[in-house]
């Protein structure tokens, strides 16, 4: 079993993208342990969680004084993620091109997951490389490329989703091969039965990889917030750079849907994603993932955060979007595998919920971190947030008007 399977270091660092001398390190502070000069499979998963909770701001020495006194038991933590993560000798950049699709297509497609894209030319996942071989059975099979993207969106719905969306859109294509190539209707049959028997396997092998990547992400983030406890004091906060998150949701989504149909709906969380994506790039923020009539954004500067808020809250209407609202944390932050947890991102999407239509809210580090920046800040006080221990204060965040 993958559990027990011995690993030297070398291959340790290999496993978990990190240096030999890191894996000494680790090792000297006592947060990962060989079983005389080998490691085990479950070393690669504590090796990542450590580096993510560094990332965020946790001091190695603090965590290794919790995992001595078994605050954080992390050596017999496993299972965090469903299996063992490795990595390929490919990189997306790489596939993109064998394929011959841009890496805006590529980034649409994870984003539709809710994931990030890869780094272009960083080791791939050997379960997203495998995925893409997968996609590229699809993408050069009778599939156009705009029914390919269009089963991705669905496919990250869900199973009812799945099984009526992909439907639908490979029904579209097969229609449309059928009218330009003719035939009988014996002719369509035999030819329904060749395709559903080489499209159904591709189908099952995609669903499968996206729920091990929600399990995945759901499991990590409930032991990156019970880390993140178990290592502070209390009385005394980390001190690290910090990111802003910002969440946008689109008012009134699920009544527009009820009103106006499924179809309808589908395009205007379309149009937002585009939206979103295209804001991000301008104001030097970066697209973490769609959330069906939402998204979620990351930022290393507060006030591009705000400016990027501001703007997308103004711009929705032009698209015959319903109005959307805005909630922005800025704080610490775990990054892993492009997706990012932790009370931040917890406290953001909070503040959305709390958002009216048309508003952007924000914390009160946001007002400091933005202060200077040409926007306005208006107390709304101290409101109580589901989820969140606590009143927060919250400000409403207003462009200047120039006199």
């Amino acid at each position: 079993m993958s559990a027990v399977t011995p690993l030297s270091a070398p291959e340790l660092a290999r496993r978990a993208g990190v240096s030999r001398e890191r894996i000494e390190e680790l090792v000297a502070l006592g947060l990962i342990a060989p079983a005389g000069d080998a490691f085990v499979a479950a070393d690669v998963e504590r090796v990542r969680l450590v580096e993510a909770l560094e990332t965020s701001g946790t001091s190695l020495e603090r965590l290794a004084e919790a995992v001595r006194d078994g605050r954080v038991p992390l050596g017999a933590i496993a299972g965090v993620s469903p299996r063992e993560v490795e990595f390929s000798d490919r990189s997306i950049g790489a596939i993109a091109a064998e394929l011959g699709i841009s890496l805006d297509l590529v980034a649409y497609v994870y984003a539709m997951w809710g994931l990030s894209a890869p780094e272009p030319d960083e080791p791939l996942r050997s379960d997203d490389a495998a995925l893409w071989d997968v996609f590229a059975r699809i993408y050069r099979g009778t599939i156009e490329p705009d029914i390919f993207v269009a089963c991705n969106r669905v496919f990250a719905e869900g199973v009812r989703k799945v099984v009526d969306g992909v439907s639908e859109h490979v029904r579209a294509g097969f229609e449309a091969q059928l009218a330009a190539d003719g035939g009988t209707p014996a002719d369509r049959l035999v030819a329904l039965g060749d395709e559903s028997r080489r499209i159904a396997p591709l189908i099952a092998a995609i669903a499968h990889w996206g729920l091990n990547r929600f399990l995945e992400h759901e499991l990590v983030d409930y032991f990156v917030t019970l880390a993140e406890d178990a290592v502070a004091d209390g009385a005394q906060q980390r001190v690290a750079r910090g990111s802003a998150i910002a969440f946008v949701d689109l008012s009134g989504f699920t009544a527009l849907a009820e009103q106006r149909g499924d179809a309808e709906a589908a395009e205007k969380a379309a149009t937002l994603g585009r939206l979103v994506q295209e804001t991000a790039q301008r104001f030097g923020g970066r697209l973490v993932k769609l959330l069906g009539d939402g998204a979620m954004l990351s930022f290393a500067d507060a006030a591009r955060a705000v400016d990027s808020g501001l703007d997308l809250v103004a711009s929705a209407p032009s698209l015959d979007l319903p109005a959307a609202h805005v909630g922005i944390a800025a704080g610490p932050v775990v990054r892993k595998d492009g997706d990012v947890f932790g009370r931040t991102v917890n406290l953001a999407s909070r503040i959305a919920d709390y958002a009216r239509p048309g508003e952007v809210l924000v914390d009160e580090r946001v007002t400091r971190d933005a202060a200077g920046a040409g926007i306005r800040f208006e107390p709304v006080g101290p409101v109580r947030l589901k989820g969140i221990a606590g009143p927060v204060t919250v400000y409403a965040a207003r462009p200047l008007v120039s006199a």
